[in-house]
């Protein structure tokens, strides 16, 4: 049957779908944190003025100019070159989850509706979120060997 659909098979590919949505919007939540902290956030937009409180003293630039500071007071304010390392790092990861999470999902619902074998499809699936997940750890961590096969 084209649509013989298994239980089983679509609860797997609920439960990844969830968990690679929260793993998304964690990496978001702390990407958008490290924006704060390397003031490259823009706060212009008057809804936007409460969010101040985030960047805790940290002057925004939206990422378009280094800020130089005034006095040395000030310049303990304004970011290292290691927190901007990590904002981009973050942005990153968020960029890789945008291009990979949405066909990976389109390939598991459609693997999950004309499910050929539900084992092949619960492994696949499985390899799929947990390599998402440590994946990201091994970027954020700066894991070079993991991340990639050396041949």
């Amino acid at each position: 049957m084209l649509f013989d659909v298994n239980l089983l098979v679509i609860k797997a590919t609920s439960l990844a779908t969830v968990i690679l949505y929260l793993k998304f919007f964690l990496t978001v939540l702390v990407q958008g944190g490290k924006r704060f902290k390397a003031g490259t956030r823009q706060i212009s937009p008057p809804e936007d003025a409460k969010l101040k409180v985030l960047a805790k003293g940290v002057p925004q630039s939206y990422g378009l100019k280094k800020m130089e500071p005034k006095s040395q007071k000030e310049d303990k304010k304004n970011p290292s070159d290691r927190v901007i390392e990590d904002d981009i790092r973050w942005q990153r990861i968020v960029h890789n989850d945008v291009e990979n999470l949405p066909i990976g999902l389109i390939v598991a619902w459609t693997s999950a509706i004309f499910c050929y074998s539900e084992v092949l499809h619960l492994l696949a699936l499985s390899v799929f979120t947990i390599s998402r997940i440590l994946w990201t750890f091994a970027y954020a961590y700066k894991l070079q060997p993991h991340r990639y096969l050396q041949t």
